[in-house]
């Protein structure tokens, strides 16, 4: 059976990477036939879906997803009083 995009065991790989990685776009290439991922510092390619898992696990040591954004520090709005009538 060959692989390709279309194939089942492809598409069930790949929906199992995306669960898994939410935040990193996937996919396999039908002319490399190695599966990819694009993080932060660039692409990744591995020739199966174990592969990819290690490599991403490599790049986002945590929990293999990928890391938490650094959000602002939540600024509250100024109190206002209410205007008096």
């Amino acid at each position: 059976m060959s692989r390709s995009a279309h194939n089942p065991s492809v598409l069930e790989a790949l929906a199992y990477l995306r669960l898994r990685f939410p935040a990193t776009t996937i996919w396999f290439g039908n002319h490399t036939r190695s599966f990819w991922a694009l993080t932060e510092t660039g692409f990744i390619e591995a020739p199966t879906p174990v592969a990819l898992v290690q490599a991403l696990q490599r790049t986002f040591p945590t929990r293999g997803t990928a890391p938490v954004p650094r959000l602002r520090p939540y600024a509250r709005p100024p109190h206002r009083r209410p205007i008096a009538a």
